[in-house]
């Protein structure tokens, strides 16, 4: 119950990479969407049997580009700060570092938030429908 209200009142914390301590704040629906695409872009890794782990290493090696942007995206919320920063984030994060923003974005994602977030959003939908055009099929 506690860890909702934090979430809800958005309080972030601090999370330092290299000398630069940034505070990040629990994510948007927006770098939800962002990182589910990024995420969605990644190959799928299939591992049977035996195999070479150098060669799945060098396989996937491009899929480590879109993970360091995962963190980017986590982390700042505006793209100007991501422009900005973002090279310096990629060149500090360590595993140890992403595993510490992961598990704090993984907060984020409770359910009551996460259902209070899209009642929200589903409310805004119809507040800012325009009542004087007919409504299309699918529309609420």
């Amino acid at each position: 119950m506690e860890s909702t209200a934090n979430t809800f009142s958005e309080k972030g914390t601090w999370i330092k990479f290299g000398c630069i301590p940034f505070y990040v704040r629990p994510m948007t629906l927006k770098q939800i969407w962002e990182i589910g695409e990024l995420v969605n872009k990644c190959n799928i890794i299939e591992l049977q049997g035996q195999f070479n782990a150098i060669e799945q290493l060098l396989k996937h090696s491009d899929d480590l580009k879109k993970i360091q942007k995962v963190v980017t995206t986590a982390v700042f919320r505006s793209r100007l700060m991501r422009f900005l920063l973002g090279w310096y984030l990629i060149k500090k994060t360590t595993m140890s570092k992403y595993q510490e923003v992961i598990t704090y974005c993984a907060k984020s994602f409770e359910a009551p938030f996460f259902f209070q977030s899209m009642i929200s959003l589903r409310g805004a939908k119809k507040v800012a429908m325009n009542t004087h055009e007919a409504q299309a099929h699918g529309d609420l």
